[in-house]
């Protein structure tokens, strides 16, 4: 049985910088991707054809939490049966999960087309009625596609291959970006653009299959294995990392509706251009925190709680300096990302807005390196209760503002969200794994 007991361990510290590596590629192809995307999508369809798209979309990325929070449920027990030796019950929870995952992503698929079809309706100008609905459903079931393949792939991080799992997501997102390519070149629009993309990503659900068939021989798809029992076991943590997924969506995806429904669509490519270059820094300091994500499950699960602590210190610490990196980079080269990311200069940019937007961004990389040990360990529920509560407080003061301070009351409603949310899980995780407040500002690096 294999049991991390050292930070000196060879098989973990392969296994860490192999995951940064592999999560470097992927950010760095998913950077690219958005970066160029925007500025691509801007000169074939223009800014009002391409700001009804990402409100669309942002409506649709809803659809992801349609898994209940399966995926990431499956990958922390799994990995703790695995590590165990208990390969029929990883087996068992498996299937149960895909059982559950599938009913309910077909549920939120139907919530989500009714929203957008009886309340955002009158909001889509520049796409027509019968491209709607022909483009809601083909991206809708894109999405869904990308749940599956999700669920599957969290089998990778569960057996320890965590980078194999970041390798096949890159690839995946090179596709994305090839298919969006193909459609505007050849005059495509959001009706084409969605049928590529669900194409490119049914090779790659296929592809994933087979690969998790041929090298993991412990997923047995036995009926019998479909037991109540199970899928109430499942249920109650799935659940909590469903309203943590939405919390996650309410902060990145939600702002996006608000714009769009307070100050109209023109403001929405102006406020998604600055968010990506937000989250492109973000992606910085997840280098560290990400690989971890399994490492904490099992430290947990074998009570050691002393690494646990140790891990975590020094992760973020690590954490705090590359958003430090990060944030100044983007603080000084801002003009010439923005000019890079939309290939023009037709936009202006809400400086207050920006400078705001950068100091959330130090906190939500705190918060985020900080909450890997609860996500991990699955002793997530009050994470995941408190982000929505966060949410709503930080949606709040974005609504009471917005209309003085147009998208300055958005970074500012974030802001609130990530100081909060700091506050919150610093006392979780400092209860989870018995960390000293004293112990925590003392940590000797060489140690």
């Amino acid at each position: 049985m294999l049991q991390v007991t050292s930070f000196k361990n060879a098989s973990f510290l392969k296994r860490f910088f192999s995951g940064v590596g592999a999560t470097f590629i992927n950010q760095l192809t998913s950077l690219a991707n958005q970066f160029f995307s925007i500025g691509i999508f801007i000169s074939f369809w223009g800014e009002m054809y391409y700001a009804e798209w990402i409100l669309i979309y942002s409506y649709c990325q809803y659809l992801t939490m349609g898994d209940v929070g399966v995926s990431a449920t499956l990958s922390n027990k799994i990995a703790s049966f695995i590590e165990s030796k208990k390969t029929e019950e990883a087996s068992k929870w498996f299937i149960n999960g895909w059982i559950i995952s599938t009913f309910f992503s077909l549920i939120f698929f139907l919530i989500i087309f009714f929203i957008i079809l009886f309340f955002q309706k009158s909001n889509i100008k520049h796409i027509s009625k019968n491209e709607l609905y022909i483009f809601l459903s083909l991206l809708s079931n894109y999405l869904f596609i990308y749940i599956q393949s999700s669920l599957l792939s969290g089998i990778y991080s569960a057996s320890l291959q965590f980078t194999r799992q970041k390798n096949i997501d890159t690839f995946a997102k090179l596709f994305d970006f090839i298919a969006i390519l193909i459609s505007l070149n050849l005059g495509g629009k959001v009706i084409l653009t969605s049928a590529l993309l669900i194409l490119f990503r049914i090779f790659i659900f296929i592809f994933i299959i087979y690969d998790v068939k041929k090298r993991f021989h412990w997923i047995k798809l036995d009926v019998n294995s479909i037991q109540i029992s199970t899928i109430r076991a499942i249920i109650k943590p799935a659940f909590a990392n469903m309203f943590l997924n939405l919390g996650y969506l309410l902060y990145y995806n939600g702002p996006v509706i608000l714009v769009s429904n307070l100050l109209g669509n023109s403001y929405v490519p102006q406020y998604y251009a600055i968010i990506t270059i937000i989250r492109a820094a973000k992606q910085v300091p997840y280098l560290i925190t990400l690989p971890l994500y399994p490492e904490y499950a099992r430290l947990i699960e074998s009570k050691n709680l002393e690494l646990a602590r140790q891990m975590h210190r020094v992760a973020l610490r690590l954490t705090f300096i590359l958003a430090i990196v990060a944030t100044l980079f983007i603080f000084f080269f801002s003009d010439f990302v923005i000019k890079m990311l939309l290939q023009n200069n037709s936009l202006i940019i809400d400086t207050p807005f920006f400078i705001v937007c950068l100091v959330a961004l130090l906190l939500q990389s705190i918060w985020h390196a900080s909450s890997a040990v609860l996500v991990g360990s699955n002793n997530h529920i009050k994470l995941a209760y408190h982000f929505i509560l966060a949410s709503f407080l930080g949606y709040t003061i974005i609504i009471l503002s917005i209309e003085n301070l147009k998208l300055t009351s958005v970074s500012l409603g974030l802001l609130v969200i990530d100081i909060f949310m700091t506050l919150t899980i610093f006392y979780q995780v400092f209860v989870l794994i018995d960390e000293k407040l004293e112990n925590f500002f003392h940590f000797d690096f060489k140690k």
